[in-house]
Order: structure tokens, then C-alpha cells, then sequence
């Protein structure tokens, strides 16, 4: 039987010439588990468990509703090891997915999102007429709004770049409803993060 430290200490609570009393405090915590770094760890298995079996006396029968005894080694155990990433490569997706097995309604569907590309690049949607339309709606947007006032560059200041994001906005039939162009700050700044 393991039994667990009991820290005493002496607590007054009366005057000095009744007894002391005595309150147990918790324990000091003596382990803490930590998660393990990302690292490639050799998995160890612990040795099989030893069961132990105590001899009954002849008169006491084990029933089938009580739980058997427990072992005092599976307290031993260490903490299970996260599996790592799993890929399969033997079944790849691309042997099973095409359009042939598609209903009629839905391969049309399929073929509408995969015909209208999405511009990556402000270069790139400048070449298309939709694009180049929505991104002249949404800088009219911005001056109507007076977003913002152009002012010379203070010194010793870092400016935040924006960038374009490109949308499409589809119909529940899945037609193209209208194409979105969004002029957005950047996250991060590159004097930031290197």
C-alpha cells in the first residue's frame, strides 16, 4: 500500500495554555507531466504486465458479476505517444474521383466552379474584363467613403502594404452572381517578420 506524505503544521487557535492543533495541508505536486517536443522519439514499449493471482480459499468462489482484481502495474504505465500523420499511397483519390460518376445537375455545377478561374495576382486580373470591372467598383467605393486622406510620409515611419482579393459570388443555381475584388491591409509587414 503506497501512502502519501502528510505535511503537518502547528496552528494556534487558542490561547497558549489550551492544546495545539494540528491541520494536515495538501502535499507538494512531485510530478508534472509535459508534452513532448516534436520530435522523431524512438517508441519503447514497457515489458508485458505481470498479472498476479492470489489462491482463493476453498470455501469463497469468484461470481461472474464481480470485476476481476486489478493489477497494481498498470498504474506503471506510461502515457500513450501521439501516431504520427498517416498518408496512403497505395489507393490514390485520383483512381476513384472523375466527372463520369456525377448526376447530370451536379457535374454541371462542378464544370461551372472549375470554368471561372480566380485571379491570384493584380496582374493577372487586370487582363479580365470582370476582374478589372470589380476592382475599379471597389476603388469608386473607397473615395466615396473617404477611406483615406493621402498625406506626405511621416519619417521614421513604416508603411502597411494592401493587397487584392479576388471572389466569386455564385447564384443557389450556381451561376456566377458577380465577381467580388476586395483592396485589404496586409497582416503582416515584412520589417516585422523577416
Amino acid at each position: 500500500m503506497l501512502s502519501t506524505p502528510i505535511i503537518l503544521t502547528h496552528v494556534p487557535i487558542a490561547p497558549p495554555t489550551s492544546p495545539i492543533s494540528i491541520v494536515p495541508l495538501v502535499p507538494p505536486i512531485s510530478q508534472v507531466y509535459v508534452r513532448r517536443r516534436n520530435q522523431d522519439v524512438p517508441l519503447v514499449l514497457p515489458p508485458p504486465p505481470v498479472k498476479f493471482s492470489l489462491p482463493l480459499p476453498p470455501s469463497t468462489s469468484m461470481s461472474e458479476d464481480s470485476p476481476p482484481p486489478q493489477s497494481t502495474s498498470d498504474l506503471d504505465l506510461p502515457i500513450a505517444i501521439r501516431k504520427g500523420k498517416r498518408t496512403c499511397t497505395e489507393h490514390p483519390i485520383s483512381n476513384c474521383v472523375s466527372f463520369d460518376h456525377l448526376s447530370p445537375s451536379f457535374k454541371a455545377f462542378s464544370l461551372s466552379l472549375s470554368s471561372l478561374v480566380v485571379s491570384k495576382s493584380y496582374r493577372e486580373a487586370l487582363s479580365h474584363p470582370g476582374w478589372h470591372k470589380a476592382m475599379e467598383e471597389e476603388m469608386h467605393a473607397l473615395e466615396l467613403n473617404h477611406t483615406w486622406d493621402l498625406i506626405p510620409k511621416p519619417a521614421r515611419t513604416s508603411i502597411v502594404g494592401c493587397h487584392w482579393i479576388f471572389t466569386v459570388k455564385q447564384n443557389p443555381d450556381s451561376t456566377v452572381d458577380r465577381l467580388k475584388a476586395r483592396l485589404v491591409a496586409k497582416g503582416l509587414h515584412s520589417d516585422i517578420w523577416p
